[in-house]
């Protein structure tokens, strides 16, 4: 039996957007410490949640991950960069993928903070985007994750909900607000499009109660429970050389700077996190949980 249920992986390289409240930077990334990852992963992980790097854009990145023996792959993309050799393997794949798109709305306004680093997105992109979600959700489950912001909130995400239903999208939209202190200045003013979605139901929203759940903590920075996020999963991100480990995105107390990691020192890495899990567990309970995020993995993956 796996350690882990998911392992969520980030790498921190060639990105062909450069959105606004995105941390990343787009150096090179190793292609044998990725495959050495990959390797390593599977031993202790089920699934796995890779994102970063704008994988549609990479062929020899997609072949890699599919070489590894997880039951599931989810694959975070900003839809922009399908090539014909990558939707041939993810759709030879469909059984055990699941693709989440980085879409903000319908508009090119609501899509503000999005997009490469020289230009805005024009109505025609976000069109672009929007159909390749709506014909991969009959391929395969497709979750849209949409950062609320000062672009999209009030009824405007409201009205993205009605119009993805319209056009007849299969999946889920996922909601999370904007955070981080240097992004004070696109918090959203108006969450009341999410309450009137929670209110009026929609085939394409999360659970009753998820959308609730991010206006309140929104407002309060607390939750009902803790996050499920660090009870079954692995956290980890490559930048250059450097891997970093740990057991949600926000706590890596794990670092590796080595140029050549071997298996065996990433194993190692994987042990001293399960070591320390349970204690890091109870401080966060013990303070009441952690308060930085309120995203989509609090209902797709709940607290066994």
């Amino acid at each position: 039996m796996k350690l882990f249920d998911l392992c969520d992986l980030e790498i921190n390289c060639g990105c062909n957007f450069a959105c606004r409240y995105c941390g990343w930077g787009q150096p090179a990334y190793q292609m044998d410490l990725l495959r050495r990852t990959f390797r390593v992963m599977s031993r202790f992980c089920r699934k796995i949640r890779f994102s970063g790097g704008e994988i549609s854009l990479k062929a020899e990145l997609v072949n890699a991950l599919f070489e590894y023996p997880f039951e599931e792959y989810q694959i975070i993309t900003n839809g922009t960069g399908f090539t014909d050799e990558t939707a041939r393997t993810l759709q030879a794949n469909a059984s055990r993928l699941k693709l989440d798109f980085s879409i903000d709305g319908h508009t090119a306004e609501m899509m503000f903070y999005r997009g490469p680093r020289d230009r805005r997105l024009i109505q025609a992109d976000v069109d672009s985007i929007i159909s390749d979600a709506v014909r991969w959700s009959r391929i395969c489950p497709v979750e849209i994750l949409t950062v609320i912001t000062n672009k999209n909130d009030g009824m405007r995400i409201y009205d993205f909900y009605r119009y993805m239903e319209a056009k007849g999208f299969k999946g889920i939209i996922s909601p999370f607000v904007v955070r981080g202190e240097r992004n004070t200045d696109k918090m959203p003013t108006d969450l009341s499009g999410l309450l009137r979605i929670e209110e009026t139901g929609s085939p394409i929203a999360p659970p009753k109660g998820y959308l609730a759940g991010v206006v309140r903590h929104n407002i309060t920075k607390k939750r009902n429970r803790s996050c499920g996020v660090p009870f079954n999963s692995l956290a980890a991100v490559i930048n250059g050389n450097r891997v970093a480990l740990g057991i949600c995105a926000c706590n890596f107390f794990e670092v590796l700077k080595s140029i050549e990691p071997t298996d065996d020192v990433l194993s190692d890495l994987v042990s001293s996190v399960v070591a320390n899990r349970d204690s890091y567990v109870e401080k966060m309970e013990g303070v009441g949980n952690c308060n930085n995020c309120y995203s989509h993995l609090e209902w797709r993956y709940p607290r066994k």
